[in-house]
């Protein structure tokens, strides 16, 4: 007893250390992060970046920049441990500068909310009246090949105990020993992945090795869902599933992901005000305003891609600022034509981005109305206010600038199972688990029934009747005794014998009332055969015996 006292409090001891260490190590990347201050562009020509930074064109990225040209070399503080990623947060993509990783220019055009790994980073920005642009920076791990002297945090999809990942940037792993082993078998495991004040997460694919069409990295997106693969990037809020069948198992996978801290400036204050966007929905109790950017959707769930009530009859109106100009779009519509009825300004909606540069200088008058029967997916109206006389920001910049998602909404109307291959590697996994039982137990149930039956006491086994023959012992010994001890006593021996069910009794139960002879003498007989005895005599012999 002593020595299970000793063995429980050791173990308590141990576990206590573990959980210490553990909350020790997690507690160094916090939930929350501190947006950094902003560094200009045009202000230096060579930038070390040691930690976090956010890059800006100039003071003022959203007001119209007459003419300038800059151009900026990016460095990492440990150039040999360590390269950088930029990725673009705020801005035009014609207005962006041109970008050279590792000396050599990027291919294609440079987006928004895309990551662009290299080091040393060139930016080279020629500026003739047009906005300008905001950056996040990080300097990064070279090349990872083990997660024992990584510093920056690691999050396993299947333990992942919340949806916030800690720090500025760190890694998603499909399994712990992600370097050394493979993936286990019949996993399904999910993580949402939210926006977070003042940033969105830019989550790139650097390592992907799955079971193709069996195995499976899922992204689901408010709009849409589609597999990851390699290079792939996605951008918050998205969910992650990952799913694995019984077979083949592969190398798993390893994500990098980016806080890019997103300014929202669409005002040209001289300190850049952030100004948040406004999601709004149609029948709320809010039917007007005049915020400078946000959305309008037809109901509140359009986000969860439900359909939107029958008779509706609502209207909304946005005013526009004084001073600026109203510009909006209709960039989703998904209504029952003929039907049900979205106007603007009395103007018949009946197309997606049917007014893609849409203007107006006076109040944006929008009404919907449904009728009694079917019911569709609905609408989504973006709109921005810019001082007159400024071009308005690229819808597609926008919507990736901006989070105009509620994402509250669209995570709480996710299923717990949103992918049918899970679905499909459970039923397979049952439909094999049922089969089998079925099939051992069948067999099992006929050898016990067979043992049963033949086990039993009653069953005496059918064999041809023998007729009695008179001088012979026709008794017959019961099935598991011998003759000795199935003969009668013998003051009974005079008593007639009743007649039994006949069975097929051993040699020694009764005399053979024909005639033997030896194999042996059969051999030596010259011609090969014993002279046998004469059958037919035997049986005429036997006849007669009968008769009398």
């Amino acid at each position: 007893m002593r020595h299970f006292a000793h063995v429980v409090g050791a173990t308590l001891a141990f576990t206590l250390t573990l959980t210490t260490l553990v909350s020790a190590h997690k507690t160094d990347f916090e939930e929350t992060v501190e947006i950094p201050s902003p560094v200009y562009m045009c202000e230096d020509s060579i930038i070390t970046v040691d930690g976090p930074m956010q890059l800006w064109s100039h003071r003022q990225p959203s007001s119209l920049i007459e003419q300038t040209t800059c151009s900026v070399t990016l460095q990492p503080a440990d150039s040999a441990f360590e390269t950088l990623a930029i990725i673009f947060t705020y801005g035009n993509e014609a207005d962006l500068p041109t970008v050279s990783l590792d000396r050599l220019p990027t291919a294609g055009a440079v987006s928004i909310m895309t990551a662009y790994v290299g080091s040393p980073i060139q930016l080279d920005w020629t500026a003739t009246q047009q906005r300008g642009w905001t950056a996040t920076i990080y300097a990064i791990d070279t090349e990872i090949k083990t997660l024992e002297k990584f510093d920056e945090p690691v999050h396993e999809i299947c333990e992942q105990s919340h949806d916030q990942l800690l720090g500025y940037t760190g890694l998603i792993i499909s399994h712990p020993d992600v370097f050394d082993d493979k993936h286990p078998h019949n996993v399904f495991c999910q993580l949402n992945i939210p926006s977070g004040a003042g940033y969105r997460v830019v989550v790139q694919v650097k390592m992907i090795e799955l079971e193709k069409g069996f195995d499976r990295l899922h992204v689901t997106q408010p709009i849409d869902g589609f597999s990851l693969a390699k290079h792939h990037q996605v951008v918050s809020p998205f969910r992650l599933s990952f799913i694995t069948d019984s077979s083949i198992a592969e190398g798993g996978f390893i994500l990098r992901y980016y806080k890019a801290f997103v300014p929202n400036i669409t005002d040209t204050t001289a300190t850049a005000t952030a100004v948040q966007p406004t999601i709004l929905s149609l029948c709320d109790e809010v039917t007007t305003t005049n915020d400078l950017v946000g959305v309008l959707k037809s109901h509140s769930s359009f986000d969860n891609r439900t359909e939107y009530d029958d008779e509706i009859d609502c209207s909304f109106t946005i005013t526009p600022r004084a001073g600026y100009t109203l510009f909006y779009t209709v960039d989703r519509l998904d209504i029952e034509e003929g039907f049900d009825f979205l106007t603007i300004n009395q103007l018949d909606i009946i197309r997606r981005n049917v007014s893609v540069t849409s203007k107006t200088t006076s109040p944006l008058q929008i009404r919907f109305k449904s009728d009694y029967s079917v019911g569709k997916g609905g609408f989504r109206i973006l709109w921005q206010q810019q001082p007159a006389g400024n071009a308005p920001l690229d819808w597609i910049e926008l919507e990736s600038s901006f989070v105009l998602t509620d994402e509250r909404a669209f995570f709480a109307s996710l299923p717990e199972e949103i992918n049918e291959i899970a679905r499909l590697n459970r039923g397979y996994i049952a439909f094999i688990v049922i089969s089998v039982v079925l099939l051992v137990g069948g067999i099992g149930a006929m050898v016990y029934f067979g043992m049963k039956k033949y086990r039993s006491s009653d069953y005496v086994p059918r064999e041809l009747e023998m007729p009695e023959i008179e001088g012979v012992n026709n008794s017959q010994p019961t099935p598991g005794t011998t003759a000795a001890a199935a003969a009668p006593p013998s003051a009974a021996a005079a008593a007639p014998a009743q007649p039994e069910v006949p069975v097929l009794a051993s040699a020694s139960a009764y005399e053979n009332p024909f005639h033997t002879y030896d194999m042996g003498d059969a051999m030596d007989d010259e011609d090969g055969l014993a002279a046998q005895p004469d059958f037919d005599e035997d049986m005429s012999r036997l006849d007669e015996e009968s008769e009398q």
